[in-house]
């Protein structure tokens, strides 16, 4: 397979800053919101800050060793990138992490920021500046287990691979979804649907009857397809990406992206469940056991897994924290 380019783009953003607390507080209240308790959607713990972003960064540079540049989306931020001094990479492996700040990716959108929705940041990402066509974005909480090649990302050129399920659905369905949730949302707060974002994704790419039901995993994509799509379609790119908070009828990016490359034949479909493992806090076991279920007596996660993600790791306990930090950093340093 001949791509020459492949880069990964990785939304963050530094929870823990008070004064982004402050702003994302101001623009929640400065909504016109009809519940009397109104609480930012997704709520603060999903923006918190446990240093994730530095394993995740190392896990790219070491287990995707192909990778171009690493392209990390930040408002104004900076990850503590010195800390990756630990992990034993070189300077020319180091080199190839630029911070990319969200008025770079809005542009002539600028008055659109600042954002606190990841559906809004992840619909401009395509602008990032210097981009390459073959890209893969990753949120902040997954990590490349084992070594992959451009294989496991791209089938062909211009051919992603994305983790999911295409399944059917109604557009006549959608519409009266989307039209009923209009009326409640003048009555109280109405949340943000990952599903109906993957069909809204599905009808703004003009399918009919299907929809690409994606997993909660990397997710490569060909950026010209998404550079013709809006450049045909200002208003569209507009409407998606103005909400400072979660809408209704915002479309998921990547779904958009997935069904305009199934539309052209170019996308492939896996299906196997077994290649992304999940860890989260809050069982009746704890959340180290379901760390240790992923874990064979080796040491190693299972043969087919090569990504982990670990969502909300701060309502882990600090010793769960350690725990699985510490089998990041094993399994990463050189």
């Amino acid at each position: 397979m001949q791509i020459k380019e492949i880069d990964f783009v990785v939304a963050w953003v530094d929870g823990n800053d008070p004064q982004l607390n402050k702003l994302r507080l101001k623009y929640w209240q400065e909504q016109d919101q009809s519940s009397r308790t109104p609480k930012p959607n997704p709520p603060p713990s999903q923006y918190a800050n446990n240093n994730e972003i530095i394993y995740c960064i190392a896990s790219i540079l070491r287990n995707a060793a192909f990778v171009r540049r690493i392209h990390v989306i930040t408002d104004r931020q900076t990850p503590a990138l010195e800390a990756l001094a630990d992990f034993g990479f070189s300077d020319a492996e180091l080199a190839k992490i630029s911070i990319v700040d969200h008025r770079d990716i809005f542009g002539n959108l600028v008055e659109l920021a600042p954002t606190f929705n990841a559906m809004s940041i992840e619909t401009l990402i395509h602008r990032t500046p210097g981009l390459a066509d073959h890209f893969v974005y990753m949120n902040d909480d997954f990590f490349i287990l084992k070594p992959t090649s451009p294989s496991d990302y791209f089938a062909a050129p211009e051919t992603p691979i994305v983790n999911g399920k295409i399944l059917p659905y109604s557009r006549t369905y959608l519409r009266i979804k989307l039209s009923l949730l209009d009326i409640s949302k003048k009555r109280k707060n109405v949340r943000w649907s990952f599903l109906t974002g993957c069909m809204s994704g599905a009808m703004a790419a003009g399918l009919r009857f299907h929809y690409v039901c994606l997993d909660h995993s990397p997710r490569p994509m060909f950026r010209p397809i998404l550079n013709e799509y809006f450049e045909s379609r200002p208003k569209a790119l507009r409407d998606n990406a103005k909400h400072r908070f979660r809408h209704h009828r915002q479309f998921q990016p990547q779904a958009l992206a997935s069904c305009l490359s199934l539309n052209q034949g170019k996308l492939k479909v896996n299906r196997d469940t077994g290649v992304v493992g999940f860890i989260r806090p809050g069982s009746a076991s704890g959340f180290d056991a379901q760390f240790d279920d992923l874990i064979d007596e080796s040491g190693q996660p299972p043969e087919s897994m090569r990504f982990l993600c670990i969502q909300n790791l701060d309502q882990a306990t600090e010793l769960e924290q350690g725990k699985l930090l510490a089998y990041l950093g094993s399994t990463l340093r050189a």
